[in-house]
């Protein structure tokens, strides 16, 4: 999912413009917690998802 969405900024904008940041790729809702641990994610996924949340706002409150 990052990969693919890499490339299309990449394709879409060339280098050295001012290109937007990829931020994050949250959890498919049709990922269950099996799944999750599948692909190397623990927890729920509605908790893994808030918690994303919460550390992403911190850090952009943060000028991160």
């Amino acid at each position: 999912m990052l990969e693919a969405a890499v490339q299309a900024i990449s394709r879409g904008i060339p280098m050295g413009a001012d290109r937007p940041r990829l931020l994050a790729v949250t959890v498919l809702t049709s990922m269950d917690q099996k799944t999750m641990k599948e692909v190397g994610l623990g927890g729920a996924p509605k908790l893994t998802v808030v918690n994303w949340r919460n550390s992403l706002e911190k850090q952009a409150s943060m000028g991160s």
